[in-house]
């Protein structure tokens, strides 16, 4: 008779424990509890059969004790290999819990792509929280969903960048980025190559720059503005030294006429006692000399009147420019139609207005700026053909340039950029009224919007002004 060890007893009693714990507390591995589980039952069978055996219930089960018995160990080294499997996994998951805490610390939005396909693997949660996605709506998408998808911010240059950061290089750029609202801002983004669970990556850090290029936007209009402060300036000294002091000269050399003719009759009115003797040598001082004099006096203090007024007039440009607005350029085209009508009918002219894209600006001297070139292309209209004007607009990125195109006189490119100089006129003794300060004034209100204007022209051929502002 076989007697049950006290070991074979503790076995029993310890399988039946571990059952109930196992059971009770689910939290267990999956494969751990399986292997424990087959572990356990083959230790009850065999406490079965050699319960069996002592009871002498049967005496066959000899060769099933015997293979339960090799199992056991067998059983054992699955129970090993599981808890080294499981403690492997714990090390695992606290190492991914580590890292990721790290990887959603850093203030930065961080993509992992896959560096064949640019596929995003993995992102951080600065990454959702700046492109306002949720993590399962972003990871497994292209570069596409990210980028603002025009000719400069494409997929393809998004892939090239990354094909060289792929390559080991370090890439530095700046990227126009999209959001998930389909809001575009700036970034700036640092390409790097790594290897993580041996397969090639590329981590993209992103940082957004929007504040940034909004203030070298400023800092450039500023300078801007500067530049033409000082071109301002430029142009008032020469007006003061040389516009102004020509009336001025005017003045004081007629002013001295004026005296001489005074003394000349003071001294006849002196000398003669008889005036009748004198009396037309006194009406032709007062109606030639006198008369003449005081002409041109007056005509150089009206000239000088319109100096200053014009000097004014340019001044007040860079003080009334009031918040920029999104405008419909159809309707304010429409409405410079409407009031130049008159002048449009009485030249024979045919003005002819495209579908025009929309921009920021302020209405009422963006209103100044296309009637005075539109009135401009009437006053310097060709004799030899009907003038015809049209107006378009071409949308190129942020930017629309809107072209103002006649079929005049045209002009020599030699006096391109002369033309928006204050007081300039191509032909001083034209008999066409100006005070050459429309094209100035144009200049400073498109200056003042940020924009920028142009004119392409030559002497016999029309003119096309451009002018490019925001959107």
């Amino acid at each position: 008779m076989t007697i049950i060890s006290s070991l074979d007893i503790i076995t029993v009693f310890a399988v039946l424990a571990a059952l109930i714990a196992i059971f009770r507390f689910p939290s267990t591995g999956t494969g751990l509890r399986f292997v424990v589980v087959g572990l356990l039952l083959s230790k009850l069978i065999y406490a079965g059969l050699l319960f069996a055996k002592y009871a002498h219930i049967s005496t066959g089960l000899g060769s099933l004790e015997d293979f339960v018995g090799e199992i056991i160990p067998m059983w054992w080294a699955f129970l090993f290999y599981v808890l080294f499997q499981q403690v492997n996994i714990k090390h695992l998951r606290k190492s991914d819990r580590s890292y990721r805490e790290i990887f959603n610390a850093t203030g930065d939005a961080i993509f992992i792509h896959d560096s064949i396909s640019g596929q995003i693997i993995d992102v951080n949660q600065p990454m959702l929280d700046l492109y306002g996605y949720k993590y399962e709506e972003i990871v497994g998408k292209d570069l596409s969903e990210v980028s603002a998808n025009d000719s400069e911010f494409s997929y393809d240059r998004a892939m090239e960048r990354i094909r060289l950061a792929a390559k080991g290089e370090r890439v530095v750029f700046e990227w126009l980025a999209k959001k998930s609202n389909g809001e575009k801002f700036w970034t700036e983004v640092i390409l790097s190559e790594s290897k993580i669970d041996s397969k090639g990556r590329v981590i993209a850090v992103v940082r957004d720059i929007s504040l940034r290029k909004e203030i070298e936007s400023q800092r450039e209009r500023l300078l801007k503005e500067l530049a033409q402060k000082n071109d301002e300036l430029e142009s008032i000294l020469y007006v003061s030294s040389h516009d102004l002091k020509s009336p001025l000269v005017n003045i004081q050399g007629f002013c001295g006429e004026l005296e001489i003719s005074f003394r000349q009759l003071l001294e006849l009115l002196e000398t003669q006692e008889d005036l009748n003797s004198v009396k037309n040598e006194i009406e032709d001082c007062i109606k030639n000399d006198v008369a003449q004099a005081i002409q041109f006096v007056e005509a150089s203090s009206e000239k000088l009147y319109q100096l200053i007024d014009g000097l004014l007039r340019v001044s007040r440009i860079s003080k009334t420019c009031s918040a920029l607005t999104d405008t419909n350029m159809n309707q304010l085209l429409s409405a410079v139609a409407d009031a130049m009508a008159y002048q449009l009918q009485d030249s024979g002219a045919e003005l002819e207005i495209a579908d025009l894209a929309n921009c920021r600006c302020d209405e009422v001297q963006m209103n100044q700026v296309f009637t005075n070139l539109i009135n401009n292309a009437i006053k310097y209209r060709s004799p030899d053909r009907p003038l015809k004007i049209t107006v378009t607009s071409q949308v190129e990125g942020s930017k629309v340039t809107y072209s103002v195109k006649d079929n005049g006189i045209g002009i020599n490119p030699k006096h391109h950029n002369k033309i928006f100089e204050l007081f300039h006129r191509l032909d001083p003794d034209s008999e066409i009224s100006g005070d050459g300060l429309g094209l100035t004034i144009v200049k400073r209100i498109v200056v003042r919007h940020g924009g920028d204007i142009w004119v392409e022209s030559n002497s016999g051929e029309g003119s096309c002004f451009y002018i490019t502002l925001t959107r």
